[in-house]
Parts: C-alpha cells; sequence; structure tokens
C-alpha cells in the first residue's frame, strides 16, 4: 500500500517540479512502516523498505539539487525509524 503511494507522490513531484508533493511522498513513505505495524518483527522487511526508500530518495534529491532538503530529512527518518 505505502510503496505505490511514494512512487506516485514522487513522480508527480518530479513531473510537476513540485517540492511540496516530494515532501507529502517523504512523508508517507516514512510513516507506512509505523502505520501498518502488526507488532510482529520483521526486521528484514522492514529494512529492505527503508533501502529501497533511501535510494529512491537520494537518486531524486541528485537529480533535483534545488531540494536541498531532501537529503537531511532522509537521513533523519531512516534515523527515527532504525531507532524505534
Amino acid at each position: 500500500m505505502g510503496s505505490p503511494n511514494f512512487c506516485l507522490y514522487i513522480s508527480y513531484a518530479i513531473y510537476y517540479d513540485s517540492l511540496a508533493g516530494a515532501l507529502l511522498g517523504w512523508a508517507g513513505g516514512f510513516l507506512t512502516p509505523l502505520l501498518l505495524s502488526t507488532g510482529t518483527a520483521n526486521e528484514v522487511g522492514l529494512f529492505g523498505y527503508i533501502v529501497l526508500l533511501d535510494a529512491g530518495l537520494i537518486a531524486i534529491a541528485l537529480r533535483k539539487t534545488q531540494w536541498y532538503v531532501l537529503e537531511p530529512l532522509t537521513f533523519l527518518g531512516t534515523w527515527d525509524i532504525r531507532c524505534l
């Protein structure tokens, strides 16, 4: 559920050159594991998802250099998920 929404928001953000859309995708991408948690530990699935999410966000940040806020937010989002 979360990955298609993330991909949709990010693709719209790039197409329309909208930082607000990218930030919505960022928030949705990092909130998805928290909102869909069942209480059962699945570290491989969680960290696999986070790796793909980070790779996509860093690729966007490298492509859209004026969106410099995505890099620190991606770092903070990954750090928060890792600490939970």
